[in-house]
Protein backbone atom coordinates (compact mmCIF):
# COMPACT_ATOMS: atom_id res chain seq x y z
CA UNK A 1 0.00 0.00 0.00
CA UNK A 2 2.90 2.40 0.72
CA UNK A 3 4.49 1.88 -2.51
CA UNK A 4 1.58 2.40 -4.31
CA UNK A 5 0.92 5.93 -2.31
CA UNK A 6 4.51 6.79 -3.39
CA UNK A 7 4.25 5.93 -7.24
CA UNK A 8 1.00 7.21 -7.16
CA UNK A 9 2.88 10.82 -5.79
CA UNK A 10 5.45 10.50 -8.18
CA UNK A 11 3.96 10.03 -11.19
CA UNK A 12 1.22 12.90 -9.92
CA UNK A 13 4.11 15.16 -9.47
CA UNK A 14 5.74 14.21 -12.98
CA UNK A 15 2.84 14.93 -14.04
CA UNK A 16 2.51 18.40 -12.41
CA UNK A 17 6.02 19.01 -13.49
CA UNK A 18 5.15 18.46 -17.05
CA UNK A 19 2.61 20.49 -17.35
CA UNK A 20 3.56 23.46 -15.59
CA UNK A 21 6.89 23.40 -18.61
CA UNK A 22 4.39 23.76 -21.45
CA UNK A 23 3.13 26.76 -19.35
CA UNK A 24 6.53 28.28 -18.72
CA UNK A 25 7.61 31.40 -20.70
CA UNK A 26 9.98 30.29 -23.66
CA UNK A 27 13.74 29.77 -22.60
CA UNK A 28 15.54 33.03 -24.34
CA UNK A 29 18.69 31.99 -22.47
CA UNK A 30 19.69 28.81 -24.13
CA UNK A 31 21.57 30.69 -27.24
CA UNK A 32 23.84 27.33 -27.96
CA UNK A 33 21.24 24.67 -28.44
CA UNK A 34 20.97 24.15 -32.45
CA UNK A 35 16.86 24.57 -33.32
CA UNK A 36 15.51 21.63 -34.74
CA UNK A 37 16.06 21.36 -38.46
CA UNK A 38 12.98 21.16 -41.19
CA UNK A 39 13.05 19.15 -43.86
CA UNK A 40 12.87 20.39 -47.57
CA UNK A 41 10.70 19.31 -50.03
CA UNK A 42 11.69 19.90 -53.64
CA UNK A 43 14.59 22.00 -52.66
CA UNK A 44 11.99 25.23 -52.52
CA UNK A 45 11.94 27.25 -49.07
CA UNK A 46 9.58 29.93 -50.22
CA UNK A 47 6.56 31.29 -48.54
CA UNK A 48 3.34 31.27 -49.52
CA UNK A 49 -0.39 32.10 -49.17
CA UNK A 50 -3.46 30.42 -48.27
CA UNK A 51 -6.38 30.58 -46.20
CA UNK A 52 -10.13 31.99 -47.46
CA UNK A 53 -10.07 35.38 -48.80
CA UNK A 54 -10.10 38.10 -46.26
CA UNK A 55 -8.32 35.83 -43.90
CA UNK A 56 -5.30 34.26 -45.67
CA UNK A 57 -2.24 33.97 -43.84
CA UNK A 58 1.77 32.38 -44.88
CA UNK A 59 2.87 28.78 -45.03
CA UNK A 60 6.01 27.60 -45.17
CA UNK A 61 7.63 25.12 -47.59
CA UNK A 62 6.11 22.38 -45.68
CA UNK A 63 2.55 23.95 -46.12
CA UNK A 64 2.39 24.87 -42.39
CA UNK A 65 1.51 28.22 -41.34
CA UNK A 66 4.21 30.56 -40.00
CA UNK A 67 4.19 32.65 -36.53
CA UNK A 68 6.09 35.92 -35.07
CA UNK A 69 6.97 36.23 -31.91
CA UNK A 70 6.24 39.33 -30.02
CA UNK A 71 8.85 38.96 -27.92
CA UNK A 72 11.85 39.10 -30.76
CA UNK A 73 13.98 42.18 -30.43
CA UNK A 74 14.22 43.75 -33.81
CA UNK A 75 15.31 41.12 -36.26
CA UNK A 76 16.93 39.55 -33.58
CA UNK A 77 15.09 35.93 -32.01
CA UNK A 78 14.85 35.24 -28.86
CA UNK A 79 13.15 31.73 -29.27
CA UNK A 80 15.64 28.81 -27.97
CA UNK A 81 15.81 26.19 -26.11
CA UNK A 82 12.05 24.67 -24.77
CA UNK A 83 10.91 27.81 -26.81
CA UNK A 84 12.40 26.51 -29.92
CA UNK A 85 11.02 23.08 -29.50
CA UNK A 86 7.62 23.87 -29.54
CA UNK A 87 8.13 27.15 -31.72
CA UNK A 88 10.58 26.00 -34.43
CA UNK A 89 12.31 28.50 -36.32
CA UNK A 90 11.98 28.57 -40.02
CA UNK A 91 15.85 27.19 -40.47
CA UNK A 92 16.93 27.81 -44.15
CA UNK A 93 20.59 27.12 -45.83
CA UNK A 94 22.78 29.86 -47.24
CA UNK A 95 22.52 28.51 -50.67
CA UNK A 96 18.46 27.52 -50.44
CA UNK A 97 15.96 29.67 -53.23
CA UNK A 98 13.99 31.76 -50.46
CA UNK A 99 11.93 33.79 -52.75
CA UNK A 100 8.69 33.81 -52.36
CA UNK A 101 5.46 32.71 -54.45
CA UNK A 102 2.67 34.95 -55.91
CA UNK A 103 0.92 36.58 -53.25
CA UNK A 104 3.82 37.38 -50.80
CA UNK A 105 4.12 41.00 -51.37
CA UNK A 106 6.44 41.27 -47.84
CA UNK A 107 10.41 41.38 -48.15
CA UNK A 108 11.71 37.74 -47.40
CA UNK A 109 15.24 37.49 -45.91
CA UNK A 110 17.12 35.75 -43.53
CA UNK A 111 18.75 36.67 -40.03
CA UNK A 112 22.02 34.98 -38.62
CA UNK A 113 20.30 33.01 -35.27
CA UNK A 114 22.91 33.56 -32.29
CA UNK A 115 23.12 29.45 -32.50
CA UNK A 116 24.80 30.12 -36.04
CA UNK A 117 21.50 29.06 -37.99
CA UNK A 118 20.13 30.94 -41.03
CA UNK A 119 16.57 32.12 -40.15
CA UNK A 120 13.83 33.27 -42.37
CA UNK A 121 12.33 36.49 -41.95
CA UNK A 122 9.08 38.16 -43.75
CA UNK A 123 9.25 41.58 -43.32
CA UNK A 124 12.07 41.48 -40.96
CA UNK A 125 10.67 39.75 -38.55
CA UNK A 126 12.32 35.95 -37.90
CA UNK A 127 9.85 32.97 -38.67
CA UNK A 128 8.73 29.80 -36.80
CA UNK A 129 6.28 27.14 -37.32
CA UNK A 130 4.11 26.17 -34.16
CA UNK A 131 4.69 22.19 -32.95
CA UNK A 132 0.81 21.92 -32.34
CA UNK A 133 -0.30 22.64 -35.91
CA UNK A 134 -1.44 19.55 -38.06
CA UNK A 135 -2.02 19.10 -41.39
CA UNK A 136 -5.77 20.16 -42.96
CA UNK A 137 -6.03 21.94 -40.00
CA UNK A 138 -6.91 25.26 -38.86
CA UNK A 139 -3.96 27.30 -37.43
CA UNK A 140 -3.39 26.66 -33.91
CA UNK A 141 -0.69 28.89 -32.47
CA UNK A 142 -2.44 32.45 -33.63
CA UNK A 143 -2.44 34.58 -29.96
CA UNK A 144 -1.16 31.65 -28.07
CA UNK A 145 -0.18 33.61 -23.89
CA UNK A 146 -0.84 36.52 -26.66
CA UNK A 147 2.70 36.24 -28.17
CA UNK A 148 2.13 34.71 -31.05
CA UNK A 149 0.63 35.55 -33.94
CA UNK A 150 -0.04 34.06 -38.11
CA UNK A 151 2.11 36.30 -40.70
CA UNK A 152 -0.62 37.83 -42.48
CA UNK A 153 0.48 38.68 -47.09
Amino acid sequence: MRYLILISSFVCLAASAAAQGTLRAPDSKSPKQKAPQQTVTNGALSLGVTGRRGGEYLVGYIGMPVYTYSRDEGTQSTCYGDCALRWPPYIVGAKDDVGPKAGVDGKVGTITRSDGNLQLTYNGRPLYFFSGDKDDKPPAGHKVNGLWLLVRP
